[in-house]
């Protein structure tokens, strides 16, 4: 998996710390890395937040991404 592109994991809200640590685990997996998140971009949201808005910025303007 190219490190420039964004992970974004939903988890829900009552997440014991092992069951944090575990699902860290399985993305790390997941995108080929097992051992090290060094360079990624991985964000946990809440499953019950509403999604987000997302922007980005291009030559100084905002567009929606």
């Amino acid at each position: 998996m190219d490190k420039k592109r964004p992970v974004l994991v939903r988890v829900p809200h009552n997440m014991t710390l092992e069951q944090a640590q575990q699902t860290l685990v399985n993305v790390l997996n997941k995108v080929g890395h097992p051992g090290c998140y060094s360079g990624f971009n991985i964000s946990f949201v809440n499953e019950g937040d509403p999604s987000p808005l997302t922007l980005r910025a291009e030559g100084g303007k905002v567009v929606e991404g």
